[in-house]
């Protein structure tokens, strides 16, 4: 179906597509695996934050960083899904060997993440320690967290009422140390 003028308005094919035009641009296009859709969707009304303009899921590769330290996790592969600018996380693994520690007090953080962190918005990742993690005593308050502009999960812990401070690299220092993560963040992109 077209204008007089020419402009395209739809066009289906038979045994296959059906395409819808705006200013004479595909906008929806069906195909034998699915609909694809160019430009954001409109849900509940029409302005900008009813639009939904991006869904991505993937792996992305988790870096295990202390100065001086090195990891062997079972694996480097974590799973993201991204809803607009929402980024869902998870990752879980196991060293699969003693780690080498040459600086036991440097602190230790995840590295990598799909996208770079919000600058304006917090983060909830929620974390679980597997087995054999050595923690200083009166050890407290445990968390992950993603600071602005980043793409680094720091790990902070606190002792007693202290203040928090990055988790030292002696915690995973044992064959079989495992974590797993999942959580939250937003971004800009």
């Amino acid at each position: 179906i077209q204008l007089s003028t020419g402009e395209k308005m739809i066009k289906c094919v038979k045994d296959a597509q059906v395409n819808l035009y705006y200013d004479n641009s595909v906008k929806l296009a069906t195909s034998s695996t699915g609909v694809t859709v160019t430009g954001g969707v409109a849900i509940g009304g029409t302005g900008t934050a009813n639009t939904l303009n991006d869904y991505e899921e993937g792996t992305w590769t988790v870096g295990w960083t202390s100065t001086s330290n090195t990891f062997n996790p079972s694996t480097t592969t974590g799973y993201y899904t991204k809803v607009g600018n929402l980024v869902t996380i998870s990752y879980h693994a196991y060293l699969s060997g003693a780690p080498t520690i040459n600086a036991s007090a440097n602190g230790f953080s995840f590295t990598g993440l799909p996208f770079t962190s919000s600058s304006g918005k917090s983060s909830t990742i929620t974390w679980g320690h597997k087995r054999w993690m050595e923690w200083p005593s009166n050890t407290t308050d445990v968390m992950l967290d993603i600071s602005a502009v980043s793409t680094t999960i720091q790990t902070l812990a606190r002792t007693s009422i202290g203040e928090l401070y990055n988790i030292r690299a002696v915690t995973f220092s044992r064959n079989g140390s495992g974590i797993s993560f999942a959580g939250h963040y937003y971004t800009d992109s």
